[in-house]
């Protein structure tokens, strides 16, 4: 159970909505505004190299505004490109980019009823 919560608390940071403030390799000064990553409001939770799932949205990120995205749905591919097999900080390098940049994620989502299980997937674009 620490081990979820530790990373999903890794992922709060790179998917928030806010532009993170990232220091530059000269120690002290800053990357300027515009070369500042953000997020889309994503909180992901997975374990190791396991499946990610999305287990929170930022209200007002792009994915709240979606109307898309819901907890549980599970993250299969960022830009066309298969998730599978990597580690919490590369998802969170390859979803966060320079804000304002665009992002296509692909997402699956089950749902059941009492007569059957229903799989369906589903690309969204988010800034």
């Amino acid at each position: 159970f620490s081990h979820a919560i530790a990373s999903m608390a890794s992922f709060l940071q790179p998917w928030n909505s806010r532009p993170l403030q990232q220091h530059s390799a000269h120690e002290g000064s800053f990357v300027p505004e515009a070369a500042r990553r953000a997020g889309v409001g994503l909180v992901l939770e997975a374990r190791g190299r396991g499946p990610a799932f999305v287990a929170d949205l930022a209200p007002g990120g792009s994915a709240d505004k979606s109307g898309r995205v819901r907890i549980g749905d599970k993250l299969e591919k960022v830009n066309g490109q298969s998730v599978v097999g990597l580690t919490p900080t590369e998802l969170s390098h390859i979803i966060s980019g320079t804000e304002g940049t665009r992002v296509r994620l692909t997402f699956r989502r089950v749902t059941s009823s009492f007569f059957a299980e229903h799989e369906e997937l589903f690309e969204v674009d988010l800034v």
